[in-house]
């Protein structure tokens, strides 16, 4: 008997045959294969079952040490391997946080509703430093935390303390400057994100 390929997933593209034009792949991603004998393998989406919950809103999830951590209403908790949550502390305000950690392990909270907190394992801190801003978005690149900062400033962190900031430390765009959205590290480069 001879085996053909019949793919059962495919990628969703507008055609003019109707029928090929409705099909839809849902619930799957493309992930690259480094060898074998296809380019590209669909794989289903993680988290079919449940692993952990708490009543409240989720506002963002991030990992330090490889544990992860969450913040659900104004409370910092730790998800352990077996999705038990603990609480760790407050965290002000009600919108998304973002997360990074730096290089000696700090999780370090932006919410955009104040100024940013860390937490090193045992101590939670809201940061105090006035030139530290009330950043949405925070990423980690090379020894540096980095934050959004008002109108189109990108501000990093001093080497030792994620939570302080030198004022000579504050980039904008001088090219053509907009809001400044957020910051993300990807590939030895940060890029900036502008309204415009």
């Amino acid at each position: 008997m001879a085996l053909f390929p019949f793919p059962i997933a495919g990628p969703t593209y507008t055609n003019r045959s109707l029928p090929v034009s409705s099909q839809v792949t849902q619930n799957f991603y493309i992930e690259a294969n480094q060898s074998g004998n296809e380019a590209v393998t669909l794989m289903p989406f993680p988290g079919l079952k449940l692993f952990s919950s708490a009543d409240g809103n989720n506002r963002g999830f991030g990992e330090r040490d490889g544990v992860g951590y969450t913040v659900t209403d104004n409370t910092l908790y730790t998800v352990n391997s077996l999705g038990t949550q603990a609480a760790l502390g407050t965290i002000e305000g009600s919108g998304r946080c973002s997360f990074a950690e730096d290089e000696v392990g700090n999780l370090v909270i932006a919410t955009g509703e104040g100024k940013p907190y860390s937490y090193d394992g045992s101590t939670l801190t809201q940061g105090t430093d006035a030139d530290l801003p009330n950043a949405s978005t925070v990423t980690y690149i090379n020894r540096r935390v980095v934050y959004d900062g008002a109108g189109g400033d990108v501000v990093f962190a001093d080497l030792s303390d994620p939570l302080v900031v030198n004022s000579a430390n504050v980039m904008i765009a001088e090219a053509k400057p907009d809001n400044t959205l957020a910051v993300h590290a990807y590939k030895q480069q940060v890029y900036v994100f502008g309204d415009k």
